[in-house]
């Protein structure tokens, strides 16, 4: 938990969505040793059967809530960025199951009439939007399409990840190259002296210095909370 809320005060997050907390529930101290600012609430949907479980934190002088919903694959919150601007925002874990992945989409496309404003989702989807994404995928099925459906239906932008596509499967792949002589225990012992030394490389080589390369959007969002602040004042000017 330290190291996630040294993350979070490093790049002075304002909102922030957690998948799999695995916590039966989740208790304002727990809250607080996660966040790093004294401003904050928090909705939380409780771990069901050892699995699932979301936890949404934010700044209260940031985003301003309104109204929620929520089951167990996700949390709905509605409200206003600065006091001015109406918004939407959806933390989601969705079933590994490609059928109970259709249900939530379509659970989610009814409440995009009752809840109105620029909706923004974030979370695990469990499933990838085209065959690029996953190794040894050659055609289209029926999850890609329907989670495809969902973002035209919601008129969601996708924006891409940072880092090395097929992680894991590099993981595996540098496991099996990699030879050394020995008993058993010797080897494995050394394979995971290489791997940690190749992960600190990959790194290096996917993301560099986070702070350089976090520091152009940064400074854009900083621009963006300006004219919504903006926009705020002007509000109050004409009311008066």
């Amino acid at each position: 938990m330290r190291k996630i809320k040294q993350s979070l005060a490093a790049r002075k997050v304002n909102f922030v969505m957690l998948q799999e907390k695995k916590r039966s529930s989740i208790t304002p101290e727990i809250v607080k040793s996660l966040w790093y600012e004294d401003s904050f609430e928090y909705l939380a949907m409780d771990v069901e059967r050892r699995a699932g479980g979301l936890l949404c934190i934010w700044n209260t002088e940031v985003f301003q809530f309104d109204a929620c919903c929520g089951i167990r694959h996700f949390i709905l919150l509605s409200g206003k960025l600065f006091f001015s601007f109406n918004c939407v925002i959806v933390n989601v874990y969705s079933s590994l199951e490609v059928v109970k992945r259709k249900e939530l989409w379509v659970s989610l496309t009814r409440l995009k009439s009752l809840f109105l404003g620029p909706w923004c989702m974030g979370g695990d989807f469990n499933e990838i939007r085209n065959i690029a994404e996953r190794i040894g995928c050659s055609r289209k099925d029926r999850g890609m399409r329907d989670l495809n459906d969902l973002v035209e239906q919601l008129k969601l932008i996708d924006l891409p990840m940072l880092g090395k596509k097929f992680t894991w499967y590099l993981v595996v792949k540098f496991w099996l190259d990699f030879q050394v002589e020995g008993w058993a225990g010797y080897r494995c012992l050394m394979n995971f002296k290489a791997l940690k030394h190749k992960l600190k490389v990959w790194n290096i080589e996917d993301f560099g210095k986070l702070e350089s390369k976090l520091k152009a959007p940064e400074e854009k969002a900083h621009a963006i909370e300006l004219i919504a602040e903006e926009w705020s004042h002007l509000g109050v000017e004409q009311a008066r």
